[in-house]
């Protein structure tokens, strides 16, 4: 049986609900396994982000804190560029 991921990319400057409810939608919807939250280091719209990288991150790992359907994918952060 094939499993189906899901990749949300975005600068969740700050992740919230609509990010998380939304996704948890459409996982049950397309019986996805995972959802891989993929952050960008910078905004597409603004040179650089309201809020520091770090601070992203500690966001979006309590936002997901009891959400085992997602999990965070550093490499646009690590990189320090933006995949479109």
């Amino acid at each position: 049986m094939t499993s189906l991921y899901a990749v949300l990319g975005g600068t969740f400057d700050p992740i919230h609900y609509g990010h998380t409810a939304t996704s948890e939608i459409l996982a049950e919807k397309l019986n996805l396994k995972k959802i891989i939250l993929l952050p960008t280091y910078n905004s597409l719209c603004h040179n650089q982000s309201i809020i520091s990288v770090q601070h992203k991150v500690k966001m979006i790992k309590l936002a997901i804190k009891n959400k085992p359907l997602f999990k965070i994918n550093y490499l646009e952060i690590k990189k320090k560029y933006l995949i479109l």
